[in-house]
């Protein structure tokens, strides 16, 4: 083979043989880099390098290896330095829950998914870093997913791996980039494409050749670096009416657990309606000693935020009556209610779906909320 030349960019990407991964092995050649295709379908890869190099003078290389593998790894490694990569996009991945109306059960299913999605992608990454370590520099793109970055009710395995990815990198980035390594995480809704392509609403979701054409825009800046990144489906507005998400609370001291719950809300639709209990209610709910601020406070606090449209004070102890009146599409929960009990206990409308939202730790896993922070103030007095 002749001598690389060393002003055409090469970029490696993971699960290359189907899916999202295979549209990027098309937007990535248009756009003058060379390949390597890693995938466990040889047919698969064999087909796209034909399709890819039948339209210009890019070189592909095609890795059929499993990732899981040690021999993987190993040829994977030789491939980044053979070929001369420095661009990685870690796109492997695998979510059978997706298809399914349960969680995963078996020890075996749930392995392969934590394998697939989380520890071969790590494994990816440190040797991507190995390699660009030790030429200067590169470009690594983990395709994550947002349910790796809020969770997921239905697929919660899926999820945990994605956090498993996110938690690695958020761990080693900053020191990967004063190495010269950059790494971006894109955290993508779902894609027409690929795990998706069994959906009744296929054609809504995010298109892959305009999101490859973006991950390729990502890895080509110069004078400025994406740490992460969250990407959403958006519906033509002709084809939508907007949707009201609801949610609830006394956001008496907001903390990050409140905001991340109420950001949470606004992605889910277009109107976020805040419902406030009244101070009444709150003295019932909490006690004598609680709110701390009053309603009007909390008020004036909550529409100071640019994700919250609209806020209505409820006198119920119940969010029936004001969710009747709001008439939302969506209603969030904290995950201390199952959505059978809040459907019943609030006596929620069937047409309304019920949403329930992680509940948010602090960095010594004590649930985040006003009453611990109240009593922390009492305490250090």
């Amino acid at each position: 083979m002749p001598a690389k030349n060393e002003s055409i960019r090469a970029v490696a990407i993971t699960g290359a043989s189907s899916g999202f991964g295979s549209r990027m092995a098309h937007v990535f050649a248009e756009a003058g880099f060379d390949l390597v295709l890693c995938g466990r379908d040889q047919a698969r890869l064999d087909g796209i390098r034909d399709a890819v190099t039948a339209r210009g003078d890019r070189r592909c290389a095609l890795l059929a290896v499993d990732l899981r593998e040690p021999r993987g790894l190993d040829a994977f490694r030789e491939a980044l330095r053979a070929q001369h990569v420095d661009t990685v996009v870690n796109n492997a991945a695998i979510n059978p829950e997706l298809m399914r109306r349960e969680s995963l059960s078996s020890l075996s299913q749930v392995a392969d998914v934590i394998a697939t999605n989380t520890s071969a992608a790590i494994a990816v990454a440190l040797a991507a870093f190995e390699h660009f370590s030790g030429r200067g520099g590169g470009m690594i793109v983990n395709v994550n997913s947002v349910a790796g970055l809020r969770g997921s009710g239905h697929e919660p395995i899926y999820a945990a791996s994605k956090f498993g990815l996110r938690g690695f990198s958020e761990s080693v980035k900053d020191a990967w980039f004063g190495r010269g390594v950059r790494m971006t995480d894109v955290y993508v809704g779902a894609i027409a494409t690929g795990m998706s392509a069994g959906r009744a609403d296929v054609a809504e979701l995010i298109d892959p050749d305009e999101l490859a054409a973006f991950v390729v825009r990502l890895c080509d800046t110069h004078s400025f670096h994406t740490r992460d990144i969250n990407l959403q489906k958006t519906t033509p507005a002709t084809r939508r009416s907007k949707r009201v998400v609801f949610a609830n609370g006394v956001f008496d001291l907001l903390h990050p657990g409140h905001i991340a719950l109420l950001k949470f809300a606004k992605s889910l639709g277009d109107t976020l309606v805040v419902g406030l209990n009244s101070d009444r209610s709150v003295h019932l709910l909490k006690g004598p000693d609680r709110p701390v601020q009053d309603e009007h406070a909390r008020k004036v606090v909550l529409e100071s935020l640019r994700f919250v449209d609209e806020v209505v004070i409820f006198d119920d102890l119940r969010t029936g009556n004001v969710v009747r009146s709001v008439k939302p599409d969506v209603i969030v929960k904290g995950q201390e209610y199952s959505v059978d009990a809040i459907r019943v206990s609030d006596d929620i409308p069937d047409n309304v779906d019920i949403v329930t939202f992680p509940i948010v730790s602090n960095a010594d896993g004590a649930k985040l909320s006003t009453t611990t922070t109240i009593e922390k103030m009492r305490t250090d007095q």
